[in-house]
């Protein structure tokens, strides 16, 4: 691989430069295009966080733990069930799905069985929809991850709709500290 792009550099019609060397060798990433929509100022700094951190899949679930052996088993906090992971634990658990299925009835919307950030970024809503239904999913985000936490703790889970209860009460006061006559109208 190194003779063939050595070999492209050295015949390249425009001569020998530091960039086309440059430009040759780097590795190029696709744009990242949700940073606007997981940092916009509707959503709680917190939740925002820990938004960023499940999109790059770098919270502490208990697959990683386990595979560190820090955990002695990788079961599931919330459903009790096989490994826990990123992908379950906020797309596919019983527990977390029914919190964002009532969230998403509570916003007048129906979701995909997976990805929900990413479907809510493709739909052609005006931007004060997307900013309330961003605001209000990942306030349930990082309620999931917080109850996760607890059960680990405690030992018990509260029920489904007091996360939910706790997501949109956060997301509600976040949209009214910003006083926008938009979002008030709004509920």
């Amino acid at each position: 691989m190194e003779k063939i792009l050595w070999e492209q550099w050295m015949l390249d019609t425009k001569g020998y430069t530091l960039k086309s060397g440059y430009e040759l060798v780097r590795v190029k990433h696709q744009p990242i295009v949700w940073h606007k929509f997981i940092w916009n100022p509707w959503c709680v700094p917190k939740h925002r966080f820990i938004c960023w951190l499940i999109i790059r899949e770098a919270l502490q679930a208990k697959s990683k733990l386990f595979a560190l052996v820090i955990c002695p088993d990788e079961l599931r906090l919330l459903c009790g069930n096989a490994t826990e992971t990123h992908l379950h634990l906020f797309e596919k658990c019983v527990y977390s799905r029914s919190i964002l299925q009532e969230m998403a009835t509570l916003c007048q919307m129906s979701i995909p069985d997976a990805n929900i950030l990413q479907w809510i970024w493709q739909q052609k809503w005006s931007k004060a929809r997307k900013d309330i239904v961003v605001c209000a999913f990942i306030a349930c985000y990082y309620q999931i991850w917080m109850l996760r936490n607890r059960s680990r703790a405690e030992h018990s889970l509260p029920r489904p709709s007091i996360a939910l209860n706790m997501a949109r009460n956060s997301a509600k006061l976040r949209i009214s500290v910003l006083k926008k006559p938009i979002f008030r109208s709004l509920y």
